[in-house]
Formats: C-alpha cells, structure tokens, sequence
C-alpha cells in the first residue's frame, strides 16, 4: 500500500518537473485556486469568527455570572445576619430574589450558546438557583442554608464549564480561588 503511494506520488513529481506541462493542468489549477480563494476561504472565515464570537459572548456571560455571584453571596451575608436593620435585610432579600431570576434567565441564554455539551451543568445550576428562590420566599432557614452550599457549588461548576467551553482555564482558576476565600 505505502510503496503504491510512493509510486503515485513519484510519477506525479515527474510529470510535474517536464518543462511542457498541458494546458488543462494549468486551466484546473487556476480553477482549483480561484474555488480555494472564493470559497473555501470565507467559509473558514465565517468558522472561525462564529468561534470567535460565541467565545466573546461567553466571556462576557462568564464574567457577568462571577460579578453577579459575588453580589450575590454578599446579599446572602447580609440577609442571613440578624445584626443587620429589618429594612437593610428586607432590601437584601428584595435584591437577591431579583439577582436570582436574572441569573436563571442567563443560564437558559448560555444554554443556546454553549448547546448540550454542558447541558447537564447549567440544568443543575438552574436548579440550585430556583432553590434559592423557593428557599428565599419560603423564610425556611434550613431549607435555605441547604439550597446556598447547592447554588454555591453549581455556581463553582458552571463557572469551570464556562472556562473550558472558551478556553480560559486561567480565569477559572483565579475565580475558583476567589470563591474558596470568600467562604
């Protein structure tokens, strides 16, 4: 097999290497070049920029879901202390529940964009979300202690998701530190 190969490919170098080569060679490699140039090419192009684009998208959702986290968890502090005033917990818990919902509208965005390949992670981060809220609006302190470790977890996983879905494992490390701090 490999010595026909070898055979094929010398004959051609030969025939390739005569001083008259026809015609038609040339005409088909002008031909082949101009479909290479006029079609193969922005079809790589577009490729590459839809790539490009969906990464920039979930760079940007990436860092929108750590700031938003980050919110996050500080709210919780707040509304979970009794040292803070009634109306600066009740603002807290207003806020939060408001927070929530957007991050569960994120989710199903990122779910477009990143497709099934983390489908499984942003079904659990969804969940540990409306947790969250069902915990928030029920005041059950248990329920919520429960459904914060839950959110914060999914929080770390859907972060990690994100970072290799556009290739950015440092960042996901230097969030993943962040959060271990936080706690």
């Amino acid at each position: 097999m490999i010595g026909v190969l070898c055979g094929l490919i010398r004959s051609l170098a030969r025939f390739l290497a005569k001083p008259q080569i026809p015609l038609w060679i040339h005409i088909f490699g002008y031909g082949l070049t101009v479909f290479l140039t006029l079609w193969l090419s922005p079809n790589i192009q577009k490729t590459f920029e839809g790539e490009r684009v969906r990464s920039e998208y979930v760079i940007n959702q990436f860092e929108k879901l750590s700031a938003d986290t980050h919110e996050t968890l500080r709210l919780v502090r707040v509304y979970s202390d009794g040292e803070f005033p009634l109306e600066q917990r009740r603002d807290a818990r207003r806020r939060l529940l408001e927070i929530l919902t957007s991050l569960n509208w994120r989710a199903v965005e990122l779910s477009v964009i990143v497709g099934s390949e983390e489908e499984l992670v942003i079904s659990s981060y969804q969940n540990a979300v409306i947790n969250m809220i069902q915990s928030i609006e029920s005041e059950n302190e248990s329920e919520f202690v429960e459904a914060y470790h839950q959110f914060n977890l999914q929080s770390m996983e859907l972060m990690n998701a994100l970072s290799r879905h556009a290739n950015l494992d440092r960042i996901s490390r230097e969030f993943l530190e962040q959060q271990a701090a936080s706690q």
